[in-house]
């Protein structure tokens, strides 16, 4: 008869807690570790799932996650600052979730590898020097409901890693794309296939003609149901067939879509025109907007996690396009 595996919860609380506190005192919420490290460190040979909750603070670390099945769970205000000669969060291993931390600076905001079934959501990484997320070398990835600002490089980088899923993401001010996956060299690698890039607002990345929005290099999936806009040089550039590229909303480009002569991608249900952004950094598209109601309708009841989806205007039900945030 196989062993029972307890998933235990840990706390951490910079401003309340001690590093001195053993594993057992630190799953009571008022014994809390004072580091986000420390509690790496204490949880990796318990066995697992676990879930360690950070509570509200400013956490000057850089981490490093080697073992499966964590779950770092940020409260609301939880802000790692990482510096600037490392990355503020690296995993190197499978199943790990990291859930409503910011992270702050770094090398990389988050560097991953070989972590398969890694799951990224409800997070926010910025001011990265590189990039805001990069991941290589996994399976199975997910970054969701995350936004990526201001990183020197791309705001989210997915390498060699398939399937990924890149959805409801709010992506602005990256230094080259917005959005890159790379299925690696195809001389090495094949195409990395089943890749998912949707319900994401991608806006003002890229400083060079050369960047814009969401690249697919050496990589085939689906584009779907984005917002691409003001971003430098193209909103999407693919060079790998077959590429499916349908229902997204493209606004103030000087290229709108751009491929390989041999390698065309399907593109149909494009809409060219302003998203109607409620403005002042506020990307939610208003009543009015053409992005309302214009999705696909194959996920307008629920996205592929099954998690129903919440338009922002009393209308027909349909998805709209972009990232969803929940009506007020």
């Amino acid at each position: 008869m196989p062993a029972t595996v307890l998933a235990l919860d840990f706390h951490v609380d910079r401003a309340t807690g001690s590093d001195s506190f053993t594993a057992l005192q630190a799953q009571n919420p008022e014994q809390p570790w004072a580091t986000i490290g420390h509690a790496l460190r204490s949880v990796q040979n318990s066995g697992g799932p676990h879930t360690i909750h950070v509570a509200a603070g400013l956490y000057l670390e850089s981490l490093e996650s080697a073992y499966a099945g964590i779950t770092l769970q940020g409260a609301s205000g939880a802000i790692l600052e990482a510096p600037a000669d490392s990355a503020g969060l690296y995993v190197e291993h499978e199943d790990f979730t990291l859930d409503g931390l910011e992270i702050r600076g770094g090398r990389h905001g988050l560097r991953a590898d070989t972590a398969n079934g890694l799951i990224i959501r409800n997070c926010i990484i910025r001011d990265a020097a590189k990039n805001g997320i990069h991941i290589t070398n996994s399976q199975n990835v997910r970054v969701e409901n995350t936004e990526a600002h201001n990183n020197g490089s791309r705001g989210i980088l997915i390498e060699r890693s398939a399937p990924s899923y890149v959805r409801n993401n709010l992506v602005t001010e990256n230094q080259e794309w917005g959005i890159e996956v790379d299925g690696g060299d195809s001389e090495i690698f094949p195409p990395g296939t089943n890749h998912l890039a949707s319900f994401n607002t991608v806006i003002q990345n890229g400083v060079l003609a050369t960047h814009g929005g969401l690249r697919f290099e050496n990589a085939t999936g689906e584009i779907r149901n984005n917002i691409l806009a003001s971003n430098a040089g193209r909103a999407i550039k693919v060079d790998t067939a077959p590429t499916f590229i349908h229902h997204n909303l493209i606004w103030a480009q000087s290229l709108t879509i751009d491929f390989d002569t041999d390698q065309e991608p399907l593109i149909w249900n494009l809409i060219e025109a302003d998203p109607l952004f409620a403005g002042n950094g506020d990307y939610r598209v208003a009543a009015n907007s053409p992005a309302i109601d214009a999705g696909d309708a194959e996920v307008s009841v629920a996205d592929i996690n099954g998690s129903i989806r919440t338009d922002l205007a009393p209308d027909t039900g349909l998805a709209d396009l972009g990232r969803h945030v929940e009506a007020s």
